[in-house]
């Protein structure tokens, strides 16, 4: 699983072998999204249209994913038969990139956990 998610994410970044070793880069997309829950609080999708299990990585240190907002979200997950918390140790928003001790190495093996 965790290869299958490392090539799903840098097939999406054609700039991936470029580098050595090759590493993944985000899109900017999300920034419109960040803007519109920010500052309108809108939802981007209502958590009560997701049924099946749900794995939620949740950074320890992330002021774009606080506690309060992971308790809403989960609490709108009533329609689904699972919900996992993941919260990697150290983690900062940057749980993909950042160093392995930062969370990078641990979010892989929960959430593989997780799939089993």
């Amino acid at each position: 699983m965790v290869t299958v998610f490392r090539e799903v994410l840098q097939d999406g970044d054609p700039t991936t072998c470029d580098r050595d070793p090759p590493t993944y880069r985000s899109p900017n997309g999300m920034l419109e999204n960040l803007y519109l829950m920010g500052t309108t609080g809108q939802k981007l999708f209502h958590a009560r249209q997701i049924t099946r299990p749900v794995f939620i990585a949740n950074p320890k240190y992330d002021g774009r994913c606080r506690d309060t907002d992971m308790d809403v979200f989960c609490h709108d997950l009533y329609r689904t038969s699972d919900v996992t918390h993941g919260q990697a140790k150290n983690s900062t928003h940057y749980l993909l990139l950042d160093r392995p001790e930062r969370g990078r190495a641990e979010f892989p093996t929960r959430l593989d956990e997780s799939l089993n």
